[in-house]
């Protein structure tokens, strides 16, 4: 109770202070009076109970607070390992995806040129074989005509042989 009282003509006198050195003044005045206050002789038994209480529930919820810190630690940790393999996953799925498009792209590649060489060996197969027709329709019509003069001077010479009997 008297402790209330002082601390209710401290609060009294540093309404009434107008000036910065009245201010200092008066903060070391306060702490003179506080060092001179003992407060275990003013802290009653009730009062002592209570901030043993306090301390104690205070310890409870600190160990709580930490338990409730590690879980969340552990939980960080697996979600975080859980998005590491997945990155890694991932990448490989990519990574597979990728050489399997570069091999497909090799293959087309190989392919197209393997067709512009077959369009190349067609052209040329098919002026080639154009040529080759060409070409024996003209010793055809050659033999032909060959064949024609045999034959006529085979005729020949059979209506001499025939005529000579």
């Amino acid at each position: 109770m008297a402790t209330k009282k002082k601390l209710e003509d401290i609060r009294q006198d540093l309404l009434r202070i107008k000036d910065m050195e009245s201010l200092k003044k008066e903060f070391k005045n306060l702490r003179d009076d506080i060092s001179k206050v003992d407060f275990k002789k003013e802290i009653t038994a009730e009062t002592n109970k209570r901030l043993s209480q306090a301390e104690k529930r205070f310890a409870q919820i600190n160990k709580e607070i930490s338990k409730i810190q590690k879980q969340a630690d552990q939980e960080i940790e697996k979600v975080m390992n859980f998005f590491r393999k997945a990155k890694t996953e991932a990448q490989k799925s990519v990574m597979k995806v990728a050489k399997t498009a570069e091999e497909e792209r090799k293959r087309v590649s190989k392919e197209l040129s393997k067709t512009k060489a077959a369009k190349t060996t067609k052209k040329a197969k098919k002026k080639a074989t154009t040529k080759a027709k060409k070409t024996v329709k003209k010793t055809a019509k050659t033999v032909d005509s060959g064949a024609k003069e045999v034959s006529k001077t085979a005729k020949k010479v059979n209506r001499k042989v025939s005529k000579k009997k």
